[in-house]
């Protein structure tokens, strides 16, 4: 039966990932962006609503500004 550890496949993958460093690394930050932007993009609209339903200031301005910050991210 072969040796199936974790380390070994661990190895084997960074074998062949070394020579793809820069885009492995340039991989990783998008991915850690992204997750970034989805959490985000709920905070927006809560902070949307919840200037609605208080009320407050100009709330066709603040749908302005929140819909395209949303698009725009």
């Amino acid at each position: 039966m072969p040796n199936r550890t974790p380390g070994r496949y661990v190895r084997l993958l960074a074998t062949y990932l070394r020579p793809q460093r820069a885009m492995v690394a340039l991989l990783g930050v998008v991915i850690a962006i992204h997750i970034g932007l989805q959490l985000a993009n709920p905070q927006i609209i809560r902070a949307f609503i919840d200037a609605v339903v208080s009320g407050a200031g100009d709330v066709s301005h603040r749908l302005l500004v929140a819909g395209l910050t949303y698009l725009g991210l």
